[in-house]
């Protein structure tokens, strides 16, 4: 319970962060990708049956409240979290250096997703240099942002009594 309002609230200031408040400064492209960081987060520190179940919910109000068609976000924003979830299970090392390079993969691939399933595959072979930039951008500001993210989640799980770390299984 305590970590569905956790993600709730943090979802809800994504959100209005990501859609609404930064579309009104003079950004562009430069707007991050906050879902993502979430997602990576949830997939990075959460094991269990509900953590798939909040990155759909993620990726479906990304979808909802950003204008996107329908289930774009939320299949892809479901990928990233499994693969995060695999990689966290398996990986010797985490940490503060390679859990922000785990987002900005992320924020890639999530890009990249959507595009294909939006567009198809035809639009990313051969991938156009404009396409490779803005998606390597995009990632660039997941790196940067992450760590003010992980810091600030991990603040308000230790405020709510959630783990901070699962352990390895």
């Amino acid at each position: 319970m305590r970590l569905t309002l956790l993600y709730t609230v943090a979802t809800v200031l994504a959100l209005w962060l990501q859609i609404d408040l930064l579309r009104w400064l003079p950004l562009g492209p430069l707007v991050p990708d906050l879902a993502v960081i979430l997602v990576v987060d949830l997939g990075l520190r959460q094991h269990d049956a509900m953590a798939p179940l909040l990155a759909f919910a993620i990726g479906y109000a990304l979808d909802a409240f950003s204008g996107a068609q329908l289930g774009l976000n939320a299949l892809s924003l479901t990928l990233v979290y499994l693969l995060i979830y695999e990689l966290a299970r398996h990986a010797w090392i985490l940490g503060p250096v390679v859990e922000p390079l785990l987002v900005g993969v992320a924020t890639m691939l999530h890009s990249l997703c959507v595009l294909a399933l939006s567009n198809g595959l035809a639009l990313l072979w051969p991938p156009p240099a404009r396409l490779l930039h803005a998606t390597l951008l995009q990632g660039l500001i997941g790196i940067l942002l992450a760590p003010l993210a992980f810091r600030l989640l991990g603040r308000c799980r230790r405020l709510l009594r959630l783990p901070v770390h699962v352990a390895q299984e």
